[in-house]
């Protein structure tokens, strides 16, 4: 689960469920792998997304305020990435 790259959210299902019932019907522990266009071909993609944005600054540079509107084409179902981007 870990790397920068592929699902570990809501993508990583096919690969977790894979690994627990090969787990599960030979009682042992299970390591799966995915070559990385396996990895991608299954989880990989995000929906299309536009931020608008508007930033204010005081003399120094500093940022005062940020005004962003976010536009996601999740289809039927938003996705979890796309609400932690609602979150920030």
């Amino acid at each position: 689960m870990g790397g920068g790259f592929g699902g570990k959210a809501n993508r990583s299902q096919p690969t977790a469920a894979a690994a627990a019932l090969a787990a599960h019907l030979t009682q042992c522990p299970v390591r799966l792998v995915n070559t990385r266009n396996a990895d991608m071909a299954m989880v990989g993609g995000r929906c299309e997304m536009l931020f608008t944005y508007n930033v204010g600054f005081d003399g120094q540079g500093r940022i005062l305020a940020l005004d962003v509107v976010a536009y996601f084409q999740g289809g039927a179902f938003l996705v979890w990435y796309c609400c932690l981007y609602c979150k920030v």
